[in-house]
């Protein structure tokens, strides 16, 4: 597993690991944007089948992170010398992309489950268009806060 602390795609001093990862948070927004786009034209299916993807390659990507961070170690070459405490910024994105991750479940869980009543689209539609805004919002300030950890940590 080594090969993914040689260096990255994107031509920066990152490694390959967290190349991979900013592509897949900067592609989790767009796919959200495709998806409220669908459920406004009332293609619920696909809207559901885009966030639980969306979700789910969420996850995955901080697992990955986690893993290649804490369990492979090496990181500490990447980031010794930057000008930033890298270690505190690292704590600060994993804590948003868990609030991030609490609300986007939050409003999977009862969208599914409301889906199932037979009641979403219907009775609960305003709580939920309130609900994923609020989750939108969060899932692209989580996106953007990584781009500027991995600018900081990788570019500067």
């Amino acid at each position: 597993m080594e090969y993914v602390f040689n260096g990255g795609f994107l031509s920066t001093k990152a490694p390959l690991f967290m190349d991979i990862i900013i592509v897949i948070l900067i592609l989790i927004p767009i796919l959200i944007g495709v998806s409220i786009w669908l459920a406004r034209k009332e293609y619920y299916d696909i809207h559901h089948k885009i966030q639980l993807s969306s979700f789910t390659l969420s996850l995955l990507s901080f697992i990955y992170f986690i893993y290649n961070i804490y369990f492979m170690g090496n990181v500490d070459l990447y980031i010794k010398d930057t000008i930033i405490d890298a270690k505190a910024i690292i704590y600060v994105y994993i804590t948003i992309f868990l609030i991030t991750n609490i609300f986007w479940y939050r409003t999977l869980k009862f969208a599914l489950e409301d889906s199932s009543r037979r009641a979403l689209p219907g009775l609960y539609s305003s709580s939920h268009k309130r609900w994923g805004k609020v989750t939108a919002i969060f899932v692209g300030a989580n996106s953007i806060i990584y781009m500027v950890v991995y600018i900081l940590l990788f570019i500067i």
